[in-house]
């Protein structure tokens, strides 16, 4: 069973999707039974007969008082399917996950030797295996869909005094359908979102994470606390899940094992949780293919300082380097006669416009100085690369972004 999100004429509704076999053409179907509209201001689930009228039942009820009897059983639908916050959904996040997510086919490092392509990214190597399976692509698609499955994970895997050994190996098991791929990013053609899923799969089986964490801890037998160093070498899916293969889709979904380290890492460390806009991935990553790694960025460096006075701004260099689909300096100049403006800069600009106007992710951005002052216009009027890189972008979500009131108190009392 899936619960499917549709809209239609202005209105979403949720359907309870049940998959079965045709008997007579051995093919696979569904059906579909409404349970109600989606509520735009509450994030609510409202009955209704699909005729814009709601029916004689509670109308405030929401999904997780929804109860559907299917074979004289009843199966509870979590609130979590659909998050109460409609615009912004909690997903982990640390410096391994970081790297991947900043890391694309353009910037690995192939070894033909070892069959691998590597890259380095915040003190954490990110390696893809090449000689498992063909036509692996690390591209933004690929980062889509690792964010979709990371989204249930961060809502499946325990945390605090719930965690347990059997409780995160029950959770680290994952399913996307692609029906529900297809609406998240905003996907038409199914063709095209089966064959992205099969492809991000393939490759995200093939990504493994090394790094190391320095952290203080009692060696046996010792009581005074030392410095310790603690190195990682961790796959992110399992290598004995039974569902991988070249075509992981299979019956309309795809079904992923996260591997028992990575989810006891992001189990044991679960206070690096961000709000994502699911939005991100609805982002056209031909026309704007550096609007994706910028948004996630934004997320990702506000969320590490909340608290601080920066929390809303970046540098232009560190803007670019979170950006690996964007031609070097060194190569626009030695490749395209030094068209810096219409290599780097102008879309640069062009992929955060279209955060703002097109996707609606971003309410604002502009230039300032590293005090926060906007640029005066002689700064603007007139400047080179090397002036460029050094200002500071300062960027503001939308109105929807979570209040962020309690969490600052709390960092600012410690």
């Amino acid at each position: 069973m899936a619960i499917i999100k549709q809209e239609r004429g202005g209105i979403t509704y949720i359907y309870e999707s049940i998959s079965y076999r045709d008997k007579e053409t051995k093919q696979p179907r569904s059906k579909r039974k409404l349970i109600g509209r989606l509520d735009p201001t509450t994030g609510n689930i409202v009955p209704t007969d699909g005729r814009r009228r709601q029916r004689a039942s509670n109308p405030a009820k929401e999904l997780s008082d929804i109860d559907i009897k299917k074979n004289d059983k009843k199966i509870s639908i979590i609130k979590d399917i659909v998050p109460q916050n409609k615009d912004f959904s909690k997903i982990f996040q640390n410096n391994p996950l970081n790297a991947v997510a900043h890391t694309s086919q353009k910037n690995l490092k192939i070894n033909n030797s070892i069959m691998k392509a590597t890259n380095k990214k915040y003190d954490v190597q990110v390696n893809l295996s090449l000689d498992k399976l063909p036509n692996l692509n690390l591209n933004v698609p690929a980062h889509k869909v690792l964010d979709s499955l990371m989204l249930k994970l961060t809502k499946q895997l325990p945390s605090g005094e719930s965690i347990s050994l059997e409780k995160i190996h029950k959770a680290r098991k994952v399913s996307l359908n692609v029906n529900e791929y297809m609406n998240l990013c905003g996907i038409k053609d199914r063709t095209t979102a089966r064959k992205q899923l099969n492809e991000a799969v393939n490759t995200i089986y093939n990504l493994s994470l090394d790094w190391s964490e320095k952290r203080y801890g009692t060696p046996e037998g010792k009581k005074k606390k030392t410095l310790e160093e603690k190195k990682y070498s961790i796959r992110i899916l399992d290598s004995k899940s039974e569902t991988i293969s070249e075509n992981p889709v299979k019956n309309g979904a795809v079904e992923v094992i996260f591997t028992y380290e990575i989810a006891e890492y992001l189990a044991r460390r679960s206070s690096f949780i961000m709000w994502y806009s699911e939005d991100i991935l609805k982002i056209n990553s031909k026309l704007n293919p550096h609007s994706y790694y910028m948004m996630r960025l934004f997320l990702e460096h506000n969320n590490r300082n909340i608290a601080g006075k920066n929390a809303n701004r970046v540098s232009v260099k560190t803007l670019i380097d979170a950006c690996p689909d964007l031609p070097l300096y060194d190569d626009v100049m030695q490749r395209y006669q030094g068209h810096i403006t219409q290599k780097i800069i102008d879309p640069i600009e062009r992929d955060l416009d279209a955060l703002v106007k097109k996707y609606k992710i971003l309410k604002n951005w502009q230039y300032c100085n590293g005090n926060g002052a906007p640029l005066t216009k002689g700064q603007l009027y007139q400047y080179d690369y090397d002036t460029w890189i050094k200002w500071l972008i300062e960027f503001e979500f939308p109105d929807t972004f979570p209040d962020q009131t309690e969490r600052i108190k709390k960092i600012q009392e410690r």
